[in-house]
């Protein structure tokens, strides 16, 4: 038995043109909403069950827009949100989350995606929470703080990209298909 996550970057959102990062609440940009129903468009033929979403606007957003296609209401898992960090001008700075805090909901959502009976499904995030969580279920007893920080500094998750992970329930093994796949976007 095989459950397989499609991870989705969210797409294009005003706060990837003025970089603002965190939970910043922000709206698609024309290109956003165009990406997302690119998204829907590659998601049509593949049986998809559900779809996850991380609570924050830009995430939520484009999770609706593949939804309305596949006629999938997106479920909001509150604890994918993306991770606060230090970043000069982001508006949470005051409210940084620990390594610890994230490795807590790392762990949750492993173990959520794991319970998740066989099929497809796509979960909608954001780009440091989905390099992370990659990282988390193919390395778990590895993954430290240090390799969180270098991983997250390395690997590109770009907007409305796909990285396919598919975990073997019979043997308790996750195996990464594809990282950061832009083929469905046109133009």
């Amino acid at each position: 038995m095989r459950t397989t996550v499609y991870f989705v970057r969210h797409a294009e959102a005003q706060s990837n043109i003025n970089p603002l990062h965190g939970h910043t609440l922000n709206d698609l940009t024309n290109l956003g909403i165009l990406q997302s129903q690119q998204l829907a468009s590659y998601f049509k033929e593949k049986r998809i069950k559900d779809i996850f979403s991380s609570p924050i606007l830009r995430a939520l957003l484009t999770a609706e827009e593949i939804g309305k296609v596949l006629g999938i209401k997106p479920i909001v898992l509150d604890f994918t949100e993306e991770r606060t960090v230090n970043y000069k001008n982001d508006i949470d700075y005051e409210h940084k989350e620990s390594f610890d805090d994230f490795m807590l909901r790392l762990k949750e959502t492993k173990h959520y995606l794991e319970s998740l009976p066989e099929g497809h499904v796509i979960f909608v995030g954001h780009a440091i929470f989905i390099k992370a969580i990659i990282s988390y279920i193919v390395a778990s007893g590895l993954f430290t703080q240090e390799l969180s920080d270098q991983i997250s500094s390395t690997l590109i998750i770009d907007n409305a990209s796909i990285s396919k992970c598919i975990f073997n329930k019979d043997k308790s093994v996750w195996r990464i298909d594809s990282l950061n796949d832009k083929a469905h976007l046109v133009g």
